[in-house]
C-alpha cells in the first residue's frame, strides 16, 4: 500500500517566488536532482542561462515519469488503477 501523495503541480522555477526556496523540486522524489539542489539553486541557474537547469530538471522529469509509468503498471495488474489516479492527480 502506497502512501497518499499531494498533488502534483507544475513549477516555473524562473518564478522570483523560488529565489530563496530551500526545497528540493518534490519533497518526496528520489532523483539526483531533489536530492542534491534546492528550487532557489535551480532558479539561479534559469536566469543564468546555464545548461546544467536544463540537465538537472530532466532528470527529475525522467525519474517522475518512471515513477508514475511504474504505479500505473502496478495499479493495472492489481486492479486498482483507480487508486493510483487518486494519488497522482489533483
Amino acid at each position: 500500500v502506497h502512501a497518499p501523495r499531494r498533488s502534483r503541480e507544475h513549477l516555473n522555477l524562473t518564478n522570483s517566488t523560488y529565489k530563496l526556496d530551500p526545497q528540493p523540486i518534490e519533497d518526496d522524489c528520489p532523483c539526483a536532482t531533489c536530492q542534491s539542489f534546492s528550487r532557489s539553486y535551480l532558479h539561479h541557474l534559469l536566469k543564468a542561462r546555464e545548461l546544467l537547469a536544463y540537465t538537472l530538471i530532466s532528470i527529475h522529469n525522467v525519474c517522475f515519469m518512471n515513477r508514475l509509468m511504474q504505479e500505473i503498471r502496478q495499479g493495472i495488474m492489481e486492479q486498482t488503477l483507480p487508486d493510483v489516479e487518486g494519488r497522482w492527480l489533483p
